[in-house]
């Protein structure tokens, strides 16, 4: 009686396929009956329901399908498969003429790309438009690219598969190669996020620093950021501001920073102390180490200002003095030396 059914409904299934716009293809179905719902005629599949529509292959536990309307609904572990995608949801209306899917509950859907990584997408709801192969997302949306460690959230997503370009909306925040956390208004990505860029209200952290900014572009290959809009640094041993940043990195650590226009540093002469020395400067570069700093080298128009207090290392020192060149190493996560170069003027007052 089983293959009795499924033999008429296959048949029922051709004929209707003769005038839609994409041929049904039945491969099995436990139940299947057709009957007039309103004036349509709407073919009912229950049970491990597996069709084709084209070249896309739909799975299920039932689904309808509507002829005059082109409307196919699926409910139940469903599963839809098209060329390098593949989605999964509860529920599934496909509106043919339209070529879109709405998937809702549970959505998932995972994108494999040419060298076998992969990026996927999770969310209540999802909206896919076949045609331009864009994918909308909303609420409880989780993003995943396996080739360049990236994985975010945000309240809404737009994807675009053909490019590889995508934004995330309402709260949003990714994090890359897992120790670089971005928060943004907008967070848009291009090339499955091998360059990321973050507007408004942008915030960066690293379990050795905050950044706030206006803007950042974000290399993955590069390792590579630059922040515009009046940028903010901030660590446990100086804070900088300038008019722009570029950040560096190797192994996933900060290896180097470079800061242009007006730059100010505060900082302190041993971390954790109080940030009571400071160096303005037209540009600034630092160097680091398994994250900590080294080196800092302050050329062009240089002012600082240095107070070292008595210690059982150190004799008491304030420096207030001005050069072209301002070069500082460091030593166990504190200063160790400071030279001056061009143009040198300062006070300098010493006590044993």
């Amino acid at each position: 009686m089983k293959k009795i059914l499924i033999g008429s409904i296959l048949l029922i299934i051709v004929a209707l396929g003769a005038a839609e716009l994409r041929p049904y293809r039945l491969i099995n179905a436990d139940l299947g009956t057709a009957s007039e719902i309103a004036g349509e005629r709407v073919v009912e599949l229950d049970g491990n329901v597996h069709f084709f529509y084209g070249e896309t292959e739909f799975f299920s536990d039932r689904a309808k399908l509507f002829e005059s309307s082109k409307r196919t609904v699926l409910e139940g572990n469903v599963l839809v498969l098209e060329d390098t995608l593949s989605l999964k949801a509860n529920r599934v209306e496909y509106f043919r003429i339209e070529e879109m899917l709405q998937l809702r509950g549970d959505v998932f859907a995972k994108e494999t790309h040419y060298d076998n990584t992969y990026s996927s997408f999770a969310a209540d709801s999802v909206d896919y438009f076949r045609n331009d192969s864009i994918l909308d997302a909303w609420s409880n949306v989780k993003v995943y690219d396996q080739r360049e460690k990236a994985n975010g959230i945000c309240g809404k997503l737009h994807y675009e598969l053909n490019n590889g370009y995508g934004y995330l909306l309402q709260r949003p925040s990714i994090t890359v190669n897992d120790s670089l956390k971005i928060s943004a208004e907008k967070i848009e990505y291009h090339q499955e996020f091998s360059k990321i860029t973050a507007n408004f209200d942008v915030v960066t952290e690293s379990p050795d620093f905050t950044i706030t900014s206006d803007f950042l572009l974000y290399f993955n290959l590069e390792q590579k950021a630059i922040f515009l809009g009046d940028p903010k640094f901030d660590s446990d041993f100086a804070d900088a501001k300038a008019v722009e940043m570029h950040l560096y990195f190797e192994n996933e650590e900060l290896s180097k920073a470079e800061l242009s226009e007006d730059c100010l540093v505060n900082f302190a002469i041993k971390e954790g102390e109080e940030r009571s020395n400071w160096i303005k400067a037209k540009e600034m570069i630092f160097d680091f180490l398994d994250g900590e700093i080294t080196f800092c080298e302050a050329t062009g128009s240089v002012t600082s200002f240095y107070n070292q207090e008595k210690s059982k290392r150190r004799d008491y020192l304030v420096n207030k003095a001005s050069a072209q060149k301002l070069k500082i190493t460091f030593l166990d996560h504190e200063v160790d030396e400071i030279f001056l170069e061009n143009d040198i003027d300062g006070v300098y007052k010493f006590i044993k």
